[in-house]
């Protein structure tokens, strides 16, 4: 999975590797989230914890069936 944000900084001059790594660090302490977006964590935030075990036994579990004495690529 990929998340992306793309923004228009006003600038188009090339940075340096130590710049975006400034920048990345700036961006994460002044991170703020929107209202609309936080309501929805929160209202749905069993599905966002982090997972303590297996999903549980389902009517039909995902098998992928291995050629038998077969190696790996």
């Amino acid at each position: 999975m990929c998340c992306l944000q793309m923004c228009n900084t006003g600038s188009t001059s090339l940075r340096t590797k130590e710049e975006y790594e400034v920048q990345a660090i700036l961006s994460d302490q002044q991170q703020v989230i929107p209202d609309s977006i936080q309501q929805l964590l929160t209202q749905y935030e069993h599905l966002f914890r982090t997972s303590s075990g297996l999903p549980p036994q389902r009517a039909a579990d995902h098998k992928i069936q291995l050629v038998p004495e077969a190696q790996p690529v």
